[in-house]
């Protein structure tokens, strides 16, 4: 099985990703819904373009940090507070890190091959590091304490945006956004 390409594990009880170690020629993982904690043994899967690990228990993504060839990577609904171990991804253009305890995003500052982002149901107030990601196309910030969304003024290219239920009061920055076509601003004290 040494020449697998891809592999779909998701909806298991997977928590031991030691037989997976081996697997270096994977550019397609799936290990989405599963009971994993440590991602150690991934770190040698340096041909992966698309990871999933949505619905674990993953609170450390340093072991990711020599992916470079990750493209897609979704790590939704675990317990991820740092979000440093990200940063040297310079392959990324889809990150998803929704339902997590994420608070500081400076890390994703450095990420600019990024077109679609979600850090929805986050603990994120800062997000002026999102003014260096002017690729963007898709944006999700929804579910988080977010006040000042000026830094989104640079971020021509975006053609969607979620901030539904944050603190925004003020929605100036949106308007130099010309290629909108899908706003979302509900639950906001805009005035």
């Amino acid at each position: 099985m040494t020449g697998l390409t891809e592999l779909d594990l998701s909806g298991n009880k997977i928590a031991n990703l030691g037989p997976i170690k081996g697997l270096t020629k994977l550019t397609y993982l799936d290990l989405s819904s599963n009971h994993i904690v440590s991602l150690n043994e991934i770190a040698s899967l340096t041909n992966l373009k698309t990871l999933n690990l949505n619905y674990n228990y993953i609170s450390d993504v340093t072991p990711l940090s020599g992916l470079s060839s990750l493209e897609t990577l979704t790590i939704g609904s675990n317990r991820i507070v740092d979000i440093n171990g990200l940063s040297g991804l310079s392959s990324l253009s889809k990150l998803e890190i929704f339902d997590n305890q994420v608070v500081d995003i400076t890390a994703i500052s450095t990420l600019t091959s990024l077109r679609e982002l979600n850090l929805s149901d986050n603990n994120i107030g800062d997000i002026s590091s999102l003014g260096y990601l002017t690729g963007l196309t898709s944006l999700d910030l929804s579910v988080n304490s977010i006040q000042d969304i000026s830094s989104l003024a640079s971020l021509s290219q975006l053609r969607a945006i979620n901030l539904y239920d944050n603190l925004i009061s003020d929605t100036s920055a949106l308007n130099s956004l010309g290629d909108l076509i899908s706003i979302k601003l509900e639950r906001n004290p805009i005035k």
